[in-house]
């Protein structure tokens, strides 16, 4: 497989493209994407490739070149056989040198006859799966998205997201896990690329009424972590649920 050059790429907006997702019981998954790439100054002559993701797994598809884009058609989701959290890449690739040109990463697709408010996706998507190897019954997958992995011995997972021992115990522990892994890391002060992960859970820090962490060479942004899962445990209002339903059961 030719290898892709990384340098000096584009950001495709989410704005420009459109996903619409179909699955009905019985059939295989299919989609159509149309990607408006009009006023980027691209060459005609570039390829257009559309990346399937969810977790390790992967498919590509080609809509052809700029200059003559295939928008609109369907295109068949074979390898997979669910499509919870799936996300989409589209890169525009320069034929003769293999360099990327532009790219646009974490596309969330429309499911087939939602609105597009009412198809907003969780800042942390959860999927059940068989976690007997980690030891562990839960764990955070970082990809293009954080995912939490919850051990499908648990039950379902419908089930599982709404129990008081999920709100009060494992989501807040999750959030902390997360952003202790962020302050780690860089991240975008102007929030501009809503497609980073981090940047979401800025946004979502923010929308908690939190404030952003400190970017100062000594900062440590411990008690920014503490401040922002104090403000998820207050929104959610399980804790004080969870200790009266833990005391009943003990005495």
């Amino acid at each position: 497989m030719k290898r892709f050059n990384y340098t000096g790429r584009m950001r495709i907006l989410q704005t420009d493209i459109h996903v619409s997702l179909n699955h009905h019981e019985g059939q295989l998954p299919n989609f159509s994407i149309v990607v408006d790439l009009e006023n980027y100054g691209l060459p005609a002559e570039s390829l257009i490739i559309i990346e399937a993701y969810q977790s390790t797994r992967w498919m590509r598809f080609s809509l052809g070149k700029v200059g003559l884009i295939q928008n609109d058609i369907k295109l068949e989701l074979s390898d997979f056989d669910d499509v919870d959290h799936l996300r989409f890449r589209v890169k525009i690739i320069e034929e003769e040198t293999g360099k990327l040109l532009a790219l646009a990463n974490g596309v969330h697709p429309i499911t087939e006859g939602e609105d597009i408010n009412e198809n907003q996706k969780s800042i942390l998507p959860v999927r059940s799966t068989d976690l007997a190897g980690y030891g562990v019954c839960w764990k955070l997958d970082y990809n293009e998205d954080v995912t939490l992995l919850i051990e499908k011995g648990l039950g379902g997972k419908e089930q599982v997201v709404r129990s008081d021992i999920f709100k009060s115990l494992i989501l807040p522990s999750a959030m902390r896990e997360i952003l202790n892994c962020l302050i780690k890391d860089e991240w975008d002060d102007e929030l501009d690329d809503t497609s980073d992960w981090k940047t979401k859970w800025l946004l979502f820090v923010k929308q908690l009424g939190g404030s952003m962490p400190d970017k100062g060479k000594d900062a440590d942004n411990i008690d920014w972590v503490d401040e922002a899962v104090r403000r998820l445990v207050d929104k959610m209002g399980n804790r004080n649920v969870f200790i009266e339903n833990f005391e009943e059961r003990i005495w």
